[in-house]
């Protein structure tokens, strides 16, 4: 009878232990992708469509409270932010992709490349293209047992928020927040394309 408590009772303790590093296996994961640029890697950490569906939340609030009243009481008001949610939504659509996620995210903490005229430092044995995410004043906390916060700073000085929830045991990236969506969304847009 005290065998089967034990082993209840070690099961229940791994199970607690994977569902508290999970998040940070996730991050570890994403920041991985991130400096390798493995957008398959960066996939497997993040739910797609919900994250697409929370931007779109975001952006389509954003614009919504950036118009002036007397415009919004318009009669065209309506057809006008109708009009901007689809611009919007096709998008996000569009940007919020692996690839399109993994240049924002590049952006936001990758230092920009050193001058290629330079001499490699003969003390750091890193190839020249070596990458390495950077954030400064990182938190992290629980918000409940199946959502993970992490707030940080990116090397350009601004607030970035990540959501991970939990599906079943594994954590995946499902809200992202960043000050600037808009500038850096077109950003990454256009370093999709080029």
């Amino acid at each position: 009878m005290k065998r089967w408590v034990a082993v209840g009772l070690s099961a229940l303790l791994l199970l607690a232990g994977i569902g508290l590093a999970g998040p940070y296996w996730t991050l570890h994961q994403l920041r991985v992708a991130i400096e390798t640029r493995d957008t398959a890697r960066l996939e497997r950490q993040v739910d797609f469509p919900r994250l697409r569906e929370n931007v779109k939340l975001q952006l389509n609030a954003r614009a919504a409270q950036s118009a002036p009243p007397r415009w919004r009481e318009s009669p065209l008001a309506g057809l006008a932010m109708g009009l901007a949610t689809q611009v919007v939504n096709g998008a996000v659509d569009a940007l919020v992709t692996p690839a399109g996620l993994l240049s924002l995210l590049e952006q936001q903490t990758v230092p920009d490349a050193p001058d290629a005229t330079a001499r490699p430092d003969p003390v750091d044995p890193r190839s020249p293209d070596w990458r390495e995410v950077r954030l400064r004043e990182v938190h992290t906390h629980f918000e409940s047992p199946s959502r993970f916060r992490v707030e940080a700073t990116t090397r350009r000085g601004d607030r970035l928020r990540i959501i991970l929830s939990r599906e079943g045991l594994k954590w995946r990236v499902t809200d992202l927040m960043v000050p600037d969506w808009t500038g850096s969304l077109g950003e990454a847009g256009r370093e999709q394309i080029g």
